[in-house]
């Protein structure tokens, strides 16, 4: 297996969490990073003992095996619709953009320069996920899902720039939107309610949902109210518990409980990022996404989603 020449365009905390997947990965390592704060860069570049480029230009004249995309929020799409045209492999950090137009645009710019890409929502790559997966279909038909997204606005007020906040539900909630479809497969029926506590966001949202498959499935989102991030799954005699996201469990008819762990990957690094990174490998090396992995096409039915939930909602 060729060792495969990963760029890094980003220096901060998930970009070195993404040096540790690469790291753990064997056929891969990072040859090179840039970031517009030249000292965090050189400090970066210092670090893991890699090329620090002075600019986008020497990242992509070094001519990497892919690139990953680990920017702030609001600095993602731009970036991204400058380097589709190049035909380098991508792996894009969420948000791909911060409206549905936008990841619009950077999914038909892949199609017309045939880009290979990969959209970086780690949690589809938790190992445990995959497990309770198994667990509840190993009992028969999965019949419900819930999902609470439950947002800290309180705490981002003062910590988040003003446009990444106005399009929170992009820039963040696409995490938990995306594992409506991550879970239970395509919506075929969507039905939204929200209202608004501080008149600036839709912030209370509950949305109902039938799947392709029948499975129904809820999604429910409070930006005032304490409460971490959870799924329920529930199936044919069993249930799999997953609060907060990181920590699961099933429970069965005799409310019998069983740990679900997580692999030995995702303890020793941020959980589902080194699974992310095998895909990215075998994204490059076979020129095929494979689920779980979604690219930009396939990430826009979950923006479909969360643009339905503020916009039509009842």
């Amino acid at each position: 297996m060729p060792n495969l020449a990963i760029n890094i365009i980003g220096a901060g905390k998930i970009a070195h969490e993404h040096v540790k997947a690469i790291n753990l990965v064997e056929g891969m390592s990072v040859s090179g990073v840039y970031s517009r704060t030249k000292k965090t860069t050189s400090e970066f570049a210092k670090k893991y003992n890699v090329r620090h480029f002075l600019d986008i230009n020497g990242v992509i004249e070094s001519a990497p095996d892919g690139i990953i995309i680990a920017v702030s929020a609001d600095q993602v799409f731009h970036l991204s619709k400058t380097l589709l045209p190049f035909k380098i492999p991508l792996l894009i950090e969420k948000p791909p953009g911060l409206s549905i137009s936008e990841i619009k645009v950077l999914a038909q710019l892949a199609k017309e320069n045939g880009t290979l890409n990969m959209v970086g929502l780690n949690r589809r790559h938790m190992s445990h996920f995959h497990k309770g997966i198994e667990k509840i279909k190993s009992y028969g038909p999965l019949f419900g899902i819930v999902i609470e997204g439950h947002e800290r606005l309180w705490q981002l007020r003062d910590k988040i720039d003003k446009k990444i906040l106005d399009n929170w539900i992009f820039a963040n909630s696409i995490h938990t939107i995306d594992l409506i479809r991550f879970f239970g497969g395509e919506v075929s029926q969507q039905l939204s309610f929200h209202q608004s506590f501080s008149n600036e966001f839709k912030d209370q949202l509950y949305s109902l949902f039938k799947m392709e498959n029948n499975c129904l499935a809820s999604y429910a989102s409070n930006w005032h109210s304490p409460g971490s991030w959870s799924v329920k799954l529930m199936g044919h005699g069993i249930s799999a518990v997953f609060s907060p996201l990181e920590e699961g469990y099933t429970i069965d008819k005799n409310f019998h409980k069983e740990e679900i762990p997580l692999s030995k990957f995702d303890k020793a690094i941020k959980p589902g990022f080194y699974n992310q990174m095998k895909a990215f490998q075998g994204l490059i090396n076979i020129n095929s996404l494979e689920w779980p992995s979604v690219d930009l096409e396939s990430s826009m039915k979950s923006y479909e989603i969360a643009s339905k939930m503020i916009s039509d909602a009842k």
